[in-house]
């Protein structure tokens, strides 16, 4: 089923995220492998998920210069990489995207395992939440891993995302690395006192 969406109905989508009040149970979703056409929006929910992640947790490095054009490169590549399949969710409604999901096959050399798929780019507009459409993504990014005899699976989450942490562990994902950051200048100022009363 191919839905177009035109300049009123995008327009429809701004209002409908602008409203993240309204609910309306009769919307109808599909679930989608993203096609090039959708670039515009798949940056938009990139970007909003990564302002997001900001907000949580204000450690998170943040990107600069040209992001844009670093995720239009990017995602276009998506679109023609084999073992990569990126899907969208559209409301039969109006035609808006409001999700989208990454799922991405590594090769590994003297690792076990030598393949793992990994799942990211995780994203759905908040007045869409709790409708079951994240796992209807996932469901479609899984065959994608099935095809490819893909047994283990990793996913990534900032550090105070309650939410997503919940939403992974739902699913019996298991934490197994954390990454930590600290400045030089920091690092400087918690040493001082080591330096001046050595253990």
């Amino acid at each position: 089923m191919k839905i177009n969406l035109t300049r009123k109905s995008k327009q429809t989508c701004n209002v409908e995220r602008l409203s993240p009040t309204k609910r309306k149970s009769s919307i109808e979703y599909i679930v989608r492998t993203a096609r090039s056409e959708d670039i515009d929006e798949v940056i938009r929910m990139q970007k909003t998920l990564q302002d997001d992640g900001i907000k949580v947790n204000s450690d998170l490095w943040k990107v600069e210069g040209d992001y844009v054009t670093y995720l239009e490169d990017y995602y276009k590549n998506m679109f023609k990489a084999e073992e990569t399949k990126l899907v969208v969710a559209q409301s039969k409604n109006t035609g808006c995207l409001i999700g989208m999901g990454l799922g991405r096959i590594f090769r590994h050399n003297n690792i076990a395992p030598n393949i793992s798929g990994e799942i990211t780019d995780v994203w759905i507009e908040p007045q869409h939440r709790r409708k079951g459409i994240a796992s209807k993504m996932i469901s479609e990014l899984v065959v994608l891993f099935k095809e490819n005899q893909v047994e283990h699976l990793t996913v990534s989450y900032i550090k105070g995302n309650q939410k997503a942490e919940a939403f992974w562990r739902s699913f019996k994902f298991r934490p197994v690395l954390e990454t930590a950051v600290l400045s030089v200048k920091e690092f400087e100022q918690e040493m001082e006192p080591q330096s001046r009363n050595p253990a």
